[in-house]
Parts: C-alpha cells; structure tokens; sequence
C-alpha cells in the first residue's frame, strides 16, 4: 500500500512513547487560529506573539500573502469582544 501524505512516516504509526517524544522536542505545541479571516496553525513564540506554521485554507491567493508563509511571526492581542457570544 502506498500513502501519499505529508505527515512524517513515524506518526503513522502512532505509539504513545513516540508521541511523549514528539512532544519532548516542541511538536505538538501547535494551536489553530483565525488571523485576518485565515485559519492558520501556529506555534507559540513569546507573549502574543505566533509563528506560522502552515496555512489551512482553499483559497490559493491566501498562500501567497506575505504575512501568512510559514516561518513568518505574527503578533495577536485579544479584546473582550474576541471572548464574548
């Protein structure tokens, strides 16, 4: 069986001490959020403050926004109204 996937070969076959590894080195530190109308997976950097991960979108013009390429740091802050219903 062939799998073409972008997910390392390792995690396909999901061990819990593989994981408690994975986590060991920064993996899984992950977060999803909304930035400008674009789901992103961030990872934490310092107060407020995200690295891009990778882009969760279907619109191909959000993958050649500058401040959205992997790599890229972007800063967040958060109003009451981002809590409230």
């Amino acid at each position: 069986m062939v799998l073409y996937t972008i997910i390392e070969p390792e995690l396909i076959g999901f061990l819990p001490e593989f994981a408690k590894a994975q986590s060991d080195k920064g993996y899984g530190a992950t977060q999803i959020i909304d930035y400008e109308g674009v789901k992103l997976e961030v990872m934490p950097a310092t107060d407020n403050t995200f690295i891009v991960n990778r882009i969760i979108s279907t619109d191909p013009a959000d993958y050649i926004r500058p401040r959205l390429q992997p790599g890229c740091r972007i800063h967040l802050t958060f109003t009451a109204a981002d809590h409230c219903l």
